[in-house]
């Protein structure tokens, strides 16, 4: 009995294991600009930035999840100009540039 409770926790620690070494998690729900969020993965924690390119605000760098190899998912990053959608970029993701006075 008490053999069969130590395969058991084995088991479950294994499969434990590799769904968190195996699965990335974005906290804004993968790419999404408009909200800033954490890729989460094996490699660890990835935050939406605002990079500075002269002296407007105007490039995010986005973190999402994307197919791995083995079926795993990691964190990818991509360059958004948030200018291309009429926005800034501020705090970690594109805000709407408001033209009315």
């Amino acid at each position: 009995m008490k053999k069969s409770y130590l395969i058991l926790g084995i088991i479950g620690i294994t499969l434990f294991a590799t769904l968190v070494v195996a699965w990335a998690y974005d906290t804004d729900g993968g790419f999404n600009i408009w909200q800033q969020g954490t890729c989460i993965d094996n490699l660890g924690n990835h935050t939406d930035t605002c990079s500075q390119s002269g002296k407007v605000p105007r490039h995010l760098n986005e973190w999402y999840p994307v197919n791995g190899t083995n079926g795993t998912t990691i964190c990818q990053k991509a360059a958004v100009n948030c200018l291309d959608y009429n926005a800034l970029c501020q705090y970690g993701a594109c805000v709407p540039i408001n033209f009315t006075k």
